[in-house]
C-alpha cells in the first residue's frame, strides 16, 4: 500500500457516508442537476521519501461544465477542479505541513509511511466539519453566489465575483440580476463565445432548474 494510498483508506469511507464518490485522486459529490463538489488531491514535484501534497476544493456548476465546453468545442468530460467557479486548498495543520524552509506557510501537506494512517484520520475529519458542510451550502447557486460577494477576510476560501460567475449560476433561473449581469458582461468584453453560450442557453432554460443541491 503506498504511503498516500494510506490517507485514502480513512478519508474515503468518511467521504462516502456523505454521498462523496471517489474517482482517480478526486471525490465528488454531484447534485440533482449535476453541480458538483470536488475534493482533489494533488502530488507536489516535491515529493520524494515523503509525500507532498495538496488539498484542493472546487464547486463546479454544470452550466460552468457547458460554457466550457461549447467554448473549447469539446466532448463531455467529468469537470476538474482547475474549472470551478472557485479553488483554493484546504490548509494543514502544522504537524503535516511542509517545511518549504520560508518564514510563510505552505500549503502542501507532507507525510511519510509512519504518520500516513494519522494523517488520513486527522484529515478526514478536518474535511467532513469544516469542508464538506460548506461545499454543501454552496451547492446551491445562489448560495454560491452570495459567498461570491462575501469580503475575502470573512470567508474560508477565496472566491472571487465577476459578472460571469453571475451569468453561469443564474443562466438557469432568469430575472432581472441574470440580464443585468449578461448585459454588463457584453459591455465590457463584446460579443464571444461566453455570449454566444449565454444567449443560446437562455432559450433552453426553464425558471426554478437552478440548483437545490441533494
Amino acid at each position: 500500500m503506498t504511503v498516500l494510498s494510506q490517507v485514502f483508506k480513512e478519508v474515503t469511507p468518511a467521504l462516502a457516508a456523505l454521498g462523496y464518490k471517489k474517482t482517480g485522486n478526486t471525490y465528488r459529490l454531484t447534485a440533482d442537476n449535476n453541480d458538483q463538489a470536488l475534493i482533489n488531491f494533488q502530488l507536489s514535484d516535491a515529493s520524494g521519501e515523503d509525500v507532498i501534497f495538496y488539498v484542493n476544493v472546487a464547486i463546479v456548476p454544470q452550466t460552468q461544465s457547458e460554457v466550457l465546453n461549447f467554448i473549447l468545442q469539446r466532448s463531455k468530460a467529468l469537470p476538474s477542479y482547475e474549472e470551478g467557479i472557485f479553488t483554493d486548498r484546504v490548509w494543514p495543520p502544522e504537524d503535516f505541513q511542509y517545511d518549504n524552509h520560508s518564514r510563510f506557510r505552505d500549503q502542501r501537506w507532507q507525510i511519510s509511511e509512519g504518520n500516513a494512517n494519522r494523517c488520513g484520520t486527522t484529515l478526514a475529519e478536518t474535511l467532513t466539519r469544516d469542508v464538506c458542510p460548506l461545499l454543501l451550502r454552496l451547492l446551491n447557486r445562489r448560495e454560491l453566489l452570495g459567498y461570491l460577494n462575501v469580503p475575502k477576510d470573512e470567508k474560508p476560501f477565496r472566491a472571487d465575483p465577476s459578472t460571469r460567475s453571475t451569468v453561469v449560476l443564474l443562466i438557469d433561473e432568469g430575472g432581472p440580476d441574470l440580464e443585468a449581469a449578461l448585459s454588463e458582461y457584453k459591455q465590457a468584453e463584446g460579443r464571444n463565445r461566453f455570449v454566444e453560450w449565454a444567449e443560446q442557453r437562455l432559450q433552453l432554460a426553464s425558471p426554478g432548474s437552478g440548483s437545490d443541491a441533494i
